[in-house]
């Protein structure tokens, strides 16, 4: 699987520069079908950190993404 990165406005950022600002910008790639898919994998790369910082992102994300972000959060 190829990964192309792209610009992003301010307003869609999310903690950039950090794992999970990464992973924000890397599920609005993949969508919601890849993003539910990508999940598992994607929570045994986070911290303690990175997984507060996707719980307080969650209720800002768009409406398919909250649970995939919850989850990610949950572990």
């Amino acid at each position: 699987r190829a990964v192309t990165l792209r610009h992003a406005s301010p307003k869609v950022l999310v903690a950039p520069g950090s794992k999970a600002g990464t992973i924000v910008q890397a599920l609005r790639y993949l969508g919601p079908d890849g993003a539910a898919q990508a999940a598992d994998r994607l929570a045994r790369t986070l911290g303690d950190a990175d997984r507060r910082v996707l719980k307080r992102a969650a209720p800002n994300a768009p409406g398919w993404m909250r649970p995939v972000l919850s989850r990610l959060a949950v572990g």
